[in-house]
């Protein structure tokens, strides 16, 4: 379960962030995690909630907000998302080789001179705290 390992960068992201802005205790995070980390989103609120926290961050909410994979075509300017990443046995398995990772050709032109503009982002969005 890798949502373990999220969880721990996320609540050490939130207390690093939460410390610079001089914070007490944080109330809630907004975050963005793209589908190519393949996280399932039960599983990973369920470590945030239950993960080991300092004071500050005790009985901070989470907002947590999926990010699909996003490609674009560098031939014709089409935009299309890869809905493989809907299937959790191939999300998974990029997640643990992303090397291996081949985009769709595109459904315009079938070109397969394609960029990932979204999918892979893992984003502390914002904190609410006093």
């Amino acid at each position: 379960m890798h949502e373990l390992s999220i969880a721990q960068k996320i609540i050490e992201t939130i207390e690093e962030e939460a410390n610079k802005s001089g914070l007490e205790r944080v109330i809630s995070a907004k975050l963005k995690i793209g589908r190519m980390a393949a996280f399932q989103k039960e599983q990973l609120e369920f470590c945030l909630v239950t993960y080991e926290k300092t004071d500050m961050l005790e009985d901070m909410r989470f907002e947590i907000e999926e990010v699909p994979v996003g490609l674009k075509c560098k031939a014709c300017g089409q935009e299309y998302l890869d809905a493989r990443f809907d299937d959790a046995e191939f999300a998974h398995d990029i997640a643990h080789a992303p090397a291996l990772y081949i985009p769709p050709p595109c459904p315009s032109c079938s070109s397969d001179d394609v960029t990932m503009v979204s999918g892979n982002e893992m984003t502390l969005v914002s904190i609410e705290g006093e």
